[in-house]
């Protein structure tokens, strides 16, 4: 009884919401569209649905979600032993987004802080600051990951944002198959290849409060057969943010980017590619000079930055191989120091599948880092000023179907030589247990380093003491300083509720070790009084979490979204009768305990969409910042299949507010409010 009362509801509501055309073409065999051509979309779809059982309803492919960065191959969601999630490019339009940094709002597990209008603190599982040390980033496999600081500068790392095809991405450690410094995560921003570019985009923002305006043009086409190209421009002007007082902070700033793709298919086989970016930016910042005297001051950081990627993939019933190459060039210049940095990285991987119950995914890879570091004032400055680093790395990832299509055992490990450390090696160990069709469980335990920054070994930083009787401070980079460890302990869930539905659960457990602090090395009086610090593996701490997000298609109109992060990170100086370390302990208040999405994207007709992105983050003690919620609404309209308009307002119902300070860390940017911004987006494809 309970069986037909379950289908019968099942079938009424399919008829409810018949808008599911859509939905027809993945359910529908082709057997049945050929003997119901008499019949419309929607009775067609009814007319199928009601011949299968009830098993049967809930094994639709619909949530189909493949990705690549969680096993260095293509795969489902489902049948992944890691946290990975998606973010697509349906989701950053419909979100609004218009810069990467944002789009990671929509992501469970992931702190994204804006400390003024072009810095964020972004990580996964905890330790967020501006120098964020412990999330591994990249772009077409191309990490922008910079080695100076262990930082990734967020204001740089931007695309056409249609271009984008999805982001993947990993919370928790990826360091056995991605190297030293994935320990908390693994971002990978997967740009669309040129075949699905063809013809012209005319994209246009215009607002306040955020961007005060955004041009791009993208054109591509066909070379030849199986030969296609892009090519791309783009300007970015953002406004600036406000301070406590409401008044206005010189932090505005403006980004030019260019950049091409080409892909070629030579034959059913092989696949070549070749992309390159290249930009040019002026940010302007309010940060805390720290010598003669410590006060605000107004500065400009100029950017430029090229870089040029390919790839050869060759694919066969048994065997991929892959070989990928990139440079790329920076330069950056503030008060503090000017950087420039050339990277040379060669990648070669093969995916071999030797049987049905056995896979293999091994590599070899070659970085060449290059850096030149002036010394363009007197209270920065890093010896030796140029350095070369050369860093050698090979991968290894079995894996085995104990019981064929149930239990999945996957054992792997990075090795790397690096010229700060000498040899890492990262192992993992994952077992993934396929309940049934639509649920698989799942359990990891992972090693991971976060190698030392040229900062941390080589830097030193000359201040003003902030209390007397001390008047000048030294802090300083020491040789002897070792990688940070990482031990992570992590059990998931993915299940497939209903065909329309889907939930991910995620719960970890991350044991640190070596964890960097600054500590009082020498007191000196002679010729003034003067404290001396060094960096050093001084602490050691837990972080523990849950993760739980869902998926759920009311109906082909309605999508919602929502996520929970639980985060708890508990620090330990290692000697704590050491009187020379501050209370570093603080930073573990520098992540909140909760955050919590909702994003509702409902396609009201044809032809209009409404959109709501609400997100609340509890407070961060450390960073002195309280709770907040904010709310972004959209109004999108399609009057003719190649024009979009989109009318939106972020952070809606609040004027402004802070979502990150300087805290116990040192930031050097002054922090600014979020305001609420408005915009008008315009799309034209031709």
């Amino acid at each position: 009884m309970l069986y037909r009362l379950l289908k019968l509801i099942i079938l009424i509501l399919l008829q409810f919401y018949i808008a599911i055309p859509t939905y027809a073409e993945n359910a529908v065999s082709d057997e049945y569209k050929k003997s119901a051509t008499q019949l419309s979309e929607a009775q067609q779809v009814v007319s199928y649905l009601t011949q299968l059982d009830f098993e049967e309803l809930f094994d639709i492919d619909i949530l189909d979600i493949s990705a690549f960065s969680a096993a260095k191959k293509q795969q489902k969601i489902a049948d992944t032993a890691a946290a990975l999630f998606v973010i697509t490019q349906e989701d950053i339009r419909r979100a609004g987004i218009t810069h990467i940094a944002e789009a990671l709002r929509l992501a469970p597990g992931i702190q994204v802080a804006r400390i003024d209008a072009n810095k964020w603190a972004i990580t996964a599982r905890g330790f967020n600051d501006l120098y964020t040390s412990k999330l591994l980033v990249m772009i077409d496999g191309r990490t922008v990951y910079n080695p100076l600081r262990s930082e990734v500068m967020w204001s740089l790392q931007d695309l056409f944002i249609e271009d984008v095809e999805r982001i993947e991405i990993i919370r928790g450690p990826g360091a056995s198959l991605w190297g030293a410094n994935a320990v908390n995560g693994v971002i990978n921003i997967l740009t669309k290849s040129a075949k699905k570019t063809e013809g012209g985009l005319v994209s246009a923002t215009i607002g306040k409060g955020e961007e005060n305006a955004i041009l791009g043009y993208r054109h591509g086409g066909k070379i030849k057969d199986n030969m296609y190209f892009r090519a791309y421009g783009k300007l970015y002007q953002h406004d600036n943010f406000l301070d406590a007082q409401n008044q206005d902070v010189k932090n505005e700033w403006k980004m030019r980017h260019a950049g091409f793709r080409m892909d070629w298919e030579v034959n059913d086989k092989n696949d070549v590619s070749v992309q390159g970016d290249i930009y040019q930016g002026d940010l302007n910042q309010r940060v805390l000079l720290l010598y003669p005297t410590i006060q605000p001051y107004d500065d400009t950081t100029s950017v430029h930055s090229y870089n040029i990627l390919t790839s050869w993939k060759r694919n066969t019933d048994k065997n991929s191989t892959t070989l990928q190459s990139y440079v790329t060039h920076n330069r950056y210049q503030d008060i503090f120091y000017k950087e420039k940095r050339d990277i040379f990285d060669i990648d070669w991987q093969q995916h071999y599948i030797p049987s049905e119950h056995y896979e293999i995914v091994w590599g070899l890879g070659y970085r060449y880092t290059r850096d030149y570091l002036p010394k363009e004032d007197h209270f920065v400055t890093y010896n030796p000023q140029q350095q070369t680093d050369h860093l050698f790395s090979a991968f290894i990832q079995n894996e085995f179907w104990l019981k064929p299509e149930k239990l999945r055992l996957t054992l792997g490990s990075k090795f790397e030589h690096n010229d700060y450390t000498g040899i890492e090696i990262q192992p993992t160990a994952r077992l993934l247990w396929k309940l049934d069709q639509t649920k698989s469980a799942w359990a990891a335990v992972s090693r991971a380093v976060r190698t030392p920054s040229r900062t941390d070994q080589t830097l030193t930083a000359k201040y003003a003491s902030i209390e007397p009787p001390f008047a000048l401070s030294y802090a300083s980079g020491t040789p002897n300083f070792k990688s940070e460890t990482l031990v992570a302990y992590e059990l998931g869930l993915h299940w497939q509720l209903t065909s329309h539905s889907f939930v991910d659960a995620s719960l970890f457990f991350n044991d640190y070790d070596r964890l960097r602090i600054t500590g009082l090395s020498n007191v000196s009086f002679d010729p003034i009084p003067t404290l001396y610090f060094e960096f050093e593996n001084g602490m050691r701490g837990e972080i523990f979490g849950a993760e739980l997000a869902g998926v759920w298609q009311i109906t082909n109109a309605l999508d919602i979204k929502a996520s929970y992060t639980y985060t708890k990170t508990q620090l330990h100086v290692i000697d704590p009768e050491d009187n020379t370390v501050f209370n570093w302990e603080a930073v573990e208040e520098n992540d909140p305990n909760h955050q919590v999405s909702l994003n509702l994207f409902w396609s009201i007709s044809p032809r209009w969409e409404f959109d709501m992105s609400f997100y609340y983050v509890d407070d961060l003690p450390n960073q002195k910042t309280p709770d907040y919620t904010r709310v972004d609404l959209r109004l999108g309209w399609q009057p003719h299949p190649d024009w979009h308009f989109s009318l939106g307002v972020r952070n809606a119902f609040d004027r402004q507010h802070k979502e990150f300070d300087t805290g116990i860390n040192g930031n050097i940017a002054i922090p600014s409010d979020v305001r609420r911004a408005t915009y008008l987006q315009v799309r034209w494809q031709y």
